[in-house]
Parts: C-alpha cells; structure tokens; sequence
C-alpha cells in the first residue's frame, strides 16, 4: 500500500520543500517536466517513507490551524483572524526601494541581527547554475547585513529546504528563516521530530502566499522581456518611482551582451498573479497568512478595519 508521501507525489501534489528530505536521506528533490521542485522517493525505505509522510505539508494529518492552535494558544484569539499577538502596517524608509513593496521582511531579519536575537538568517538569493539559463535561486546563510540586503526583494521561483536545513544541522547558533505558507507548516513539522532544527531556528517569518511559481516562470519573462541564451541576473519586481507600487518590471541582464532587458507585469497580462506556472498543490492550500509562522508579512497591502451594517470588517487595499 502506497505511503502519504508517495500518494502526494503521484497526484501532483507535491511542491518540493524539501522536509521529506531532510528527515529520510534516501529522498532527494528533483525538478519535474514542468519545471516543478519534486519529491523523489523511488529509493526511500519503507521506514523512510513513513518518516517523510509524516513532515509532508501536504500529507500530514495535521492541519496549519491546529499547529498554530498549539503554537500560539497564549494569544488572543478573533473569530476571522484566528491567533495573533498584534497587527501593524508600515514600510522601511531603507529598505523599501529595494524590496518587494515596505520592505518589511529586510527590516526585520536586519533588526534582529542588530540587536543579537539571532546569528543567522536563512534568505532566498540568487545562485549560479548549469541549466535554466544560467540561473537559479536558493536558501543561504546570511550572517551581516549586506547579506541581508542582497536577499531582499521577492524572487518567483522554486526553491527547496533540503540543504540548507542540514547547514543548520551542521552549524550551531541561532536561526530566522523565511519562507511561504506551506514551508513554514513543514517546518513546524520537522521541529517536532528533530530537536536540532528546533533549537536552533528562533523565528519563522512568513510570506503572505498567493501561489509558487515553477521554474518555466522564470523561463517565460525571460522570453517576453527579450532576452537570449544565458542572463547575468533577474529582479522579478524592479520598481519605478514614478508610477504605483502594484506597476513593476521584470528585469534581466544578458550575459550575451551585457544589456538589461524589461517587461512591465501589465504588459504579460496583469502580475505573477494570474496563476500561469502555478503548482496543482496551491489550489489545495488555504493557508495563505502563514498561520504557523511567528511572523506573517505581506508587502504591498495594508490593513484597514471598515465599519458597514455588519459591523466592523478588516480589509486589504493596495499600499499607493
């Protein structure tokens, strides 16, 4: 009989985190025909399935709510929200231009790095890479500042925990990572089984999620901006201070000629968005808010509370 683990990959519904590696050394991620990070366990144990089948995001019986129940049980808890210790809108007058709209997630990984909460932070950055055009995108260690900064902005693109979790094995100190919905339910899974990692990473920061993207999404702005054969480096949210906030570019410098090329998110429809390259997994999660981070942030909308014959209700608009 077919473990968790293996019903979710053969259904599609896998996004290649990582977490079943990390707990059985006899699964590794792969990337599939559709450009989408996936779980290999062809070679896995019996044992070792039933091990990743229980830190699968999407194979565990555990539900993102009743882990932030757990988590958070000393919290104030609003029948909309669920648990939460409080909420606040802003931006970071250094960190905005480069990040994805406030600049928050820079400001806070820096912050605490500042004041001694952590030593490390784990940040999603570019790296180099034999295929997908040179170019690619994983977890590292940042241990300074400009580490940090060099992270900042959002980065459209498959990315898995399965090294860098054995970095934090590797190397004691203390550990803030951020990460999507899923990856921090993941997480918080693989923390109840190894005290290791649950020692160690202090902080879980979370990405307000409307979907991953598979590696074809890099593939297709790279299209529509333009370029041809290899590319120095990509930004997938370059800002303009003339216009809005929600008007962006894709950018991408060529490795051919040297030259940056650009196309506008209105130009390839509306945003990243519209649901093009999205896993099958994501039409599968309503965990959008990280329910089981420490902190969830989401760039580019701000909170306002709204009274109307129902009463008060807590909106998003758009950050101008």
């Amino acid at each position: 009989m077919p473990s968790t683990i293996e019903k979710v990959v053969s259904n599609g519904f896998c996004v290649g985190c990582g977490a079943c590696a990390v707990a059985a050394s006899d699964i590794s991620i792969r990337t599939n025909a559709r450009g989408e990070f996936v779980a290999n366990t062809q070679q896995a144990s019996r044992q070792s399935l039933e091990a990743a089948s229980l830190v699968c995001p999407f194979g565990s019986v555990a539900n993102e709510t009743a882990i932030a129940e757990r988590l958070f049980a000393t919290l104030p808890n609003h029948a909309a929200l669920g648990r939460y210790g409080d909420l606040w809108a802003g931006y970071s007058h250094a960190d905005r231009a480069n990040g994805s709209s406030g600049g928050i997630v820079t400001f806070v990984l820096k912050r605490l790095l500042e004041q001694g909460e952590i030593d490390y932070a784990l940040v999603i950055r570019p790296a180099q890479s034999a295929t997908n055009r040179g170019l690619t995108y994983e977890f590292s260690v940042a241990s300074t500042m400009e580490d940090v900064n060099q992270a900042a902005t959002s980065f459209y693109h498959p990315v898995t925990y399965d090294k860098i979790l054995q970095v934090v094995r590797d190397r004691p100190g203390r550990y803030a990572i951020t990460g999507v919905p899923c990856f921090h339910k993941a997480l918080r899974l693989l923390r109840t089984v190894d005290p290791v990692l649950n020692e160690r990473i202090k902080y879980q920061i979370g990405i307000v999620c409307g979907q991953l993207k598979s590696t074809l999404y890099l593939e297709y702005l790279l299209r529509r901006a333009g370029v041809v054969g290899k590319v120095e480096s990509a930004c997938f949210r370059r800002k303009d201070p003339n216009i809005r906030a929600d008007e962006y570019f894709f950018e991408a410098v060529s490795a051919n000629d040297g030259k940056t090329h650009r196309v506008s998110n209105r130009a390839i429809g509306v945003n990243w968005g519209m649901g093009l390259f999205k896993p099958k997994a994501c039409d599968a999660c309503d965990d959008v808010f990280a329910e089981t981070a420490d902190i969830a942030v989401m760039d580019g909308w701000l909170p306002q509370y709204v009274q109307d014959g129902r009463g008060t209700s807590l909106v998003l608009v758009r950050d101008p």
